[in-house]
C-alpha cells in the first residue's frame, strides 16, 4: 500500500547554507570601575561597552524593522520550515 503523502523529487535546502548568519551563545564580562560621585564612564570604558553591545543592538533593530515592514506590507510572519514546505509543495504541483 502506498503512503498518502507525496514524495517530493528533491530535498529542501538548509536555510543556514543559503543565509550564513552565525549567532553564538556565550558570556562576556566587562569590568568597569565606576566610583561614587563620578560623572559616568570614561571614554575607554564607554568604548568597551559600545564594542560589546553595538552589534547586538544593530541585529535587534534590523529584526524589528524587518518584522514591522513585513506586517505593514500585508505579509505575515512564518516559520522558515513552513515557508520551505510551502515552496516545495508549490514546486511539486
Amino acid at each position: 500500500m502506498r503512503s498518502p503523502r507525496f514524495q517530493a523529487p528533491f530535498t529542501l535546502a538548509n536555510p543556514n547554507e543559503r543565509y550564513p548568519i552565525a549567532v553564538h551563545e556565550g558570556e562576556v564580562a566587562i569590568d568597569l570601575a565606576v566610583y561614587r560621585g563620578s560623572a559616568g564612564l570614561n571614554p575607554s570604558q564607554r568604548s568597551a561597552v559600545e564594542h560589546e553591545i553595538g552589534p547586538i543592538l544593530v541585529l535587534a533593530g534590523w529584526a524589528v524593522l524587518g518584522a514591522l515592514l513585513a506586517l505593514a506590507l500585508g505579509g505575515r510572519i512564518m516559520d522558515p520550515a513552513d515557508t520551505e514546505a510551502a515552496a516545495a509543495a508549490g514546486a511539486a504541483v
